[in-house]
């Protein structure tokens, strides 16, 4: 439904794709992930070792 609402919303999903614009098509429709406290968009690993 994304590519569908971007349509309607005037945004063209091959283009922008094209042109690495993912944050203007996903903003476009609300659909943008926008991260938390790291500023990135991958999980943070952490660690332990027990013995």
């Amino acid at each position: 439904s994304t590519v569908s609402r971007m349509r309607a919303a005037g945004v063209d999903a091959k283009a922008m794709l094209a042109g690495n614009n993912a944050w203007t098509a996903f903003n476009a429709v609300g659909d943008l992930f926008v991260p938390g406290p790291t500023g990135t968009n991958v999980n943070d690993l952490r660690a332990m070792l027990i013995r």
